[in-house]
């Protein structure tokens, strides 16, 4: 055999290369772009450090943390490991991508670089200032118990400390004091996870409390965990030998009689109406019993009425029991409640019980009432299908604050016709709220309207009329009012116009003076009550003392005209301007306003004014009366008022009030501009 042959004929299979398991860009075959490696989304800002840190342990896990650390880089020298680096760095930019939310996600999805994501969020969410401090430490200070379970109680306590703390991270202290800021520490988490427990847990909360030394916070929730068991063990027990001792004393009374049970007893389950009693003696006493056993089944829900001697014979137990003269108080207490009004009973449930509250509440709120609140500023509803003209505000993250801390997103800002005669404007929609609040300042600064309190009932009076347009029912303390929106707005439906009060109006002209304002009275439909004080106007108006006035007057248009030129102002138009030129005629005092980007720009402006007193007022210009600037004093402008036959005055230097009626016209306009700066809260640049 040759060896050519030999060569052909041990031909052995090629081995493939060894797999790297540890290698960052190992993919493994269960890893793909759809794949879920966290199992909720990015919100923003609030939600941030918990995805950071669920993001990071699930990459670290899956050996890809150094694709966002910037740990794994590619190597464009080496084309197989750029493919494979590729693709490893698409299946991560798909994880972290399917991790946000809808609106975060878009922003992000044409980035190709998994380390320029991971960056960027960082940059634009880990936002940690001052207001998202405070509001965690109030809400720790503020969170109790209120009837949830302990360990739903301390996990969610826990979370806001872990959440705080991370928000405050410290550097790592080293000195002497380390041992005593970290038992300070300990020590200020016991007192508030203490603090927020419920009253039934004041006798463990004495014990801890006695200590020596005080317990840390999770042995203090091991203790009161441990107390929480015994109390849930013995209601337990104790329930479980209430029954027993009840069901014994029931049959206790039927085991000698055959065929009579306690299913089908007439004293227990009450007499049906056709039954005939055997004497008129026993009609009565049987009649009277039936009727007691009735009135107490109805008051009392099955399982939880007890006769006078099983009460008896369960007292020696351990368990807490009524005792007779307590159950037949009690009875006759929800026998007097039932015979109150539906509207009475509801907010009795609120002011004192429980679970029937929140059943009555939203039973109630089905119906859509309307409560008149004098301590809201808008009006608030959770029904959005009520609103017309909605301005949907979801994106722009605005919120309603409450008394407890909680805050509510306000997804719309719409128009509701509630009736025929009222209108409520800018309305705010929250899905959140479960109650319809009609504020009485909003309601009175948009239509006009009045609204009267007494004892019992409000009423809401619009002042152009003097007609009553709703009423209310005050009903716990509360007013509610009698009727409420249908929600269905035809195409005939006249919607009402806001009310626009004249300090609205004197606020969005300018703040002009209040006999001006009054021109416009049948114009712009304000009623004719005398303005308060107006801070704005003493600020944008304020001067020094006045010169004295000018004893010249003029005869006709074009007599006399003054010009003066303002600026440079620090912050130009969008146009470029940074002066203006104001032309005024002394006799009948018109104003023209001329916009320039620089003084050069004044000639041009002048002999276009000179064409239009020409052509549009047949009217000679005679004299000119301007300052010592350059724009007007120059060879150009000398020679057009010679060739024109007209007379230059100058005023003195540094002297502007002989030139006063167009310095003072440039004061009136400054005011009006700073007055609409003023109002609307806008930086004076």
């Amino acid at each position: 055999m040759t060896d050519s042959e030999s060569s052909s004929g041990s031909k052995t299979p090629k081995t493939s290369e060894s797999v790297n398991y540890d290698d960052p860009l190992f993919i493994h075959p269960s890893d793909n772009t759809v794949t879920t490696v966290i199992n909720f989304k990015l919100t923003g800002t609030e939600n941030f450090r918990v995805w950071r840190s669920f993001m990071t342990r699930s990459l670290k896990a899956r050996n890809k943390l150094g694709f966002v650390e910037g740990k794994v880089t590619k190597d464009s020298s080496d084309e197989l490991h750029s493919l494979k680096w590729e693709r490893a760095n698409a299946v991560v930019c798909s994880w972290i991508l399917g991790s946000l939310s809808e609106s975060i996600y878009s922003s992000h999805a044409c980035s190709d670089s998994t380390k320029d994501i991971w960056d960027e969020l960082f940059e634009t969410y880990n936002k940690a200032d001052g207001s998202v401090i405070f509001n965690i430490h109030q809400i720790i200070n503020s969170l109790s118990q209120n009837g949830t379970s302990l360990f739903e109680y301390f996990n969610k306590l826990d979370t806001l400390w872990k959440e705080f703390d991370g928000l405050t991270s410290l550097t790592e202290c080293t000195c002497e004091a380390a041992a005593t800021f970290n038992d300070h520490s300990k020590l200020m988490k016991l007192m508030q996870f203490l603090s927020g427990l419920d009253e039934s847990f004041s006798q463990v909360k004495s014990h801890i409390l006695l200590m020596d030394p005080l317990p840390n916070v999770k042995t203090a929730f091991s203790i009161v965990s441990r107390e929480e068991s015994n109390h849930k063990n013995g209601v337990i027990s104790s329930s479980s030998s209430v029954s027993k001792n009840q069901s014994s004393a029931f049959n206790s009374r039927f085991n000698d009689r055959k065929g009579h049970s306690v299913e089908r007893c007439y004293k227990l389950i009450g007499y049906p109406k056709d039954f005939k009693f055997r004497s008129e003696a026993n009609n009565d006493n049987m009649k009277s019993q039936n009727k007691s056993f009735t009135s107490n089944s109805s008051s009392v829900p099955s399982g939880s009425s007890f006769s006078s001697s099983v009460v008896s014979e369960t007292r020696g137990s351990n368990a807490h029991y009524f005792t007779s003269e307590q159950y037949s108080k009690l009875l006759s207490l929800i026998n007097e409640k039932s015979s109150v009004s539906e509207d009475t009973s509801v907010s009795a449930n609120m002011a004192g019980i429980g679970v029937p509250c929140f059943q009555s509440c939203n039973s109630f709120f089905e119906h859509q009432k309307w409560i008149v609140d004098s301590g809201a500023n808008q009006h608030m509803t959770s029904a959005e299908s009520l609103l017309h003209d909605t301005i949907d505000v979801s994106k722009l993250n605005l919120l309603v604050s409450h008394p407890n801390g909680s805050c509510a997103k306000i997804n719309k800002i719409g128009n509701l016709q509630f009736s025929k005669n009222l209108t409520l404007f800018d309305v705010f929609a929250i899905p959140d709220f479960n109650v319809n609040l009609l504020s009485v300042h909003k309601l009175c600064k948009d239509t006009n309207c009045e609204v009267v309190f007494n004892e019992h009932e409000c009423k809401i009076q619009d002042l152009q009329s003097m007609k009553v347009v709703e009423n209310g029912k005050e009903t716990g303390g509360l007013y509610y009012l009698n009727s409420f929106p249908s929600g269905i707005c035809s195409a005939k439906t006249n919607f009402a116009k806001c009310f626009v009060s004249k300090l609205t109006w004197h606020s969005r002209l300018g703040h002009p003076a209040e006999q001006a304002l009054n021109c416009l009275k049948e114009k712009l439909n304000f009623t004719n009550t005398n303005l308060p004080p107006c801070d704005v106007c003493h600020k944008a108006k304020q001067t020094r003392e006045p010169f004295p006035l000018s004893v010249h007057s003029s005869s006709f248009l074009g007599e006399l005209v003054h010009l003066d030129v303002w600026g440079p102002y620090r912050v130009s138009t969008r146009e470029g301007f940074r002066y203006f030129l104001i032309v005024v005629d002394d006799f009948t005092r018109a104003t023209w306003v001329y916009l320039l980007k620089g003084k050069d720009e004044v000639y041009n402006c002048f002999t276009s004014f000179y064409s239009i007193l020409i052509n549009q007022f047949d009217s000679k210009l005679k004299i000119v009366r301007s300052d010592n600037g350059t724009e007007f004093l120059n060879a150009k402008m000398s020679s057009f008022l010679k060739l024109n036959g007209i007379l230059h005055q100058t005023s003195c230097v540094y002297t502007p009030q002989q030139n006063g009626v167009v310095e003072r016209k440039h004061r009136h306009i400054l005011n009006v501009a700073r007055s609409l700066l003023f109002q609307s809260a806008l930086p004076v640049v």
